[in-house]
């Protein structure tokens, strides 16, 4: 996750909060084959530079329409719900009973402050 810590002056938002200017969250096999990848890189030198994920080797057959070069498009993602997912769709054992709790605490700040970009909105960006 790449992200810069700006000024803000905003009622209930500062002084300071993080902004985030990109990610990359790879979800591994034990043997290291990528499952599944979320990036985004807006300032990227990739001609995709929205939120997309890629589905990772392990996941596909040699003659499937989708590659590991494939961009999914996507919302924005979080780390904590990429986690969350692991969790609770690939039966990934939590380390503690009140992960969820955690991953809630973690997550709650950016989804209430978060700012808004085109493809966090349904519908095409605005021209």
């Amino acid at each position: 996750m790449r992200f810069k810590v700006i000024e803000d002056d905003r009622d209930t938002y500062g002084p300071y909060r993080m902004t985030t200017l990109g990610y990359q969250y790879i979800v591994e096999q034990d043997d290291g084959q990528e499952v599944i990848v979320y990036h985004w890189h807006p300032r990227g030198n990739s001609h995709r530079q929205d939120p997309h994920i890629h589905v990772g080797q392990a996941q596909l057959a040699d003659d499937a329409v989708i590659s590991r070069h494939s961009h999914l498009t996507s919302g924005r993602v979080t780390f904590e719900s990429v986690i969350r997912m692991t969790i609770t769709e690939w039966d990934v054992q939590p380390l503690v009973d009140d992960w969820d709790d955690r991953l809630v605490a973690a997550e709650s700040p950016h989804l209430l402050f978060r700012s808004g970009h085109y493809w966090e909105q349904p519908g095409p960006p605005s021209v």
